[in-house]
Parts: C-alpha cells; sequence; structure tokens
C-alpha cells in the first residue's frame, strides 16, 4: 500500500477532507482475512492486534503497522511491531487512526466496540470475550513486567509510572464497555 494510504482519513482530519476515508480501514483489514491461507486463523490475529493495540493506548495503529508474508502456502499475518502506548505522548494526536466501527475518538465506547464488530463482520461475543481475556492478562501481568523493569533515573521511572497508570486506566475502561456491548442497539 502506498504509505499515503496507511492512515483511513489518507488527507487528514481537517473538516474539509475528514469525510474522504480511503485509506486503509479495520474493515477492509477484515476482509483482506479472506486471501489468506486460513482465513480464520488470520481473523483472529487481526482482531488480537485491533485489540492489543486498544488496551495499550496505540492510537496510531495504522495499516503500515500490519504486515502479512507472502509465501508459496499463501499469505499469513506477520509478527506485530511499532506497538506504542500513544496516550503517554500528549504532543502528539489523540485520535485512532482507523475508526472503530465509524469513530475516530480514543475514549472507546461500549457502542463502538459494537459497532467495530458488526461492520468487520465479527460477533459481539467474539470481541467481547476476547476483549475482556486480554485485559485480565495485561492486568495480570502488568506487576510482574513492572517488577522485571530496571529504571536507572528519576525520568525512567516517572515515565514507567506514567505508561504503566495509563494501561490500568484503560483496561479498567474497556472492561467497562466491553462488559455493556450485548445492551448495545446498533
Amino acid at each position: 500500500m502506498p504509505p499515503e494510504y496507511k492512515y483511513e482519513r489518507n488527507f487528514g482530519n481537517s473538516p474539509d477532507v475528514a469525510a474522504i476515508r480511503d485509506g486503509a480501514s479495520l474493515p477492509r483489514l477484515f476482509a483482506f482475512c479472506a486471501h489468506c491461507r486460513s482465513p480464520a486463523l488470520a481473523r483472529k490475529y487481526v482482531l488480537d492486534w485491533v485489540l492489543f493495540n486498544l488496551i495499550i493506548s496505540n492510537w496510531d495503529a495504522h495499516g503500515k503497522n500490519i504486515s502479512f508474508f507472502v509465501g508459496k502456502n499463501g499469505i499469513e499475518p506477520a509478527p506485530c511491531y511499532d506497538l506504542v502506548n500513544i496516550a503517554v505522548y500528549p504532543e502528539y494526536q489523540q485520535e485512532l487512526a482507523m475508526a472503530l466501527g465509524d469513530d475516530f475518538d480514543t475514549r472507546v465506547s461500549a457502542f463502538q466496540l459494537a459497532d467495530f464488530a458488526a461492520s468487520c463482520g465479527l460477533s459481539r461475543s467474539l470481541v467481547q470475550a476476547t476483549l475482556t481475556a486480554m485485559c485480565k492478562q495485561v492486568v495480570e501481568q502488568l506487576p510482574r513486567v513492572w517488577a522485571a523493569c530496571v529504571l536507572k533515573t528519576p525520568a525512567e521511572q516517572q515515565f514507567a509510572a506514567n505508561l504503566r497508570d495509563s494501561i490500568q486506566q484503560q483496561t479498567s475502561r474497556l472492561l467497562e464497555h466491553a462488559g455493556m456491548m450485548q445492551d448495545v442497539v446498533l
């Protein structure tokens, strides 16, 4: 894909061009999975990628941050990369690179999650169960990861604490909204 199409709003988000959405999008990404060697595994991989990026507040998860291997046996998702918490960098744009449902808001709601599931051909229960399980795993592992950090300077310690707190707040919010997904009427 050409670099200028890596964002869903390929001309930017200013009012005069925000409605132009010809770039990479989650529905297009999930539709592409039909061409993979194992479409079901590819869709699950992409779902995990989307949800993990939400958990860590990687609002800049765009179309060039997910890759696929093309080989003699077909197309398969490549390992994840460029997983960065953008929320701890207030100087960067705090908007999703690809809409979740039809919304670029980073304060993900139950409606956005339900709309995302519908627009990508996923069951709400799958999205809800996967998001809930991933959030719980992150919450469980975060203290272990925190304890393993070697932080030498006060600046490193403060940054790591901000990162940890950001992820804890996001998992709490996502768990709350995942629990309300089934009640949403689209």
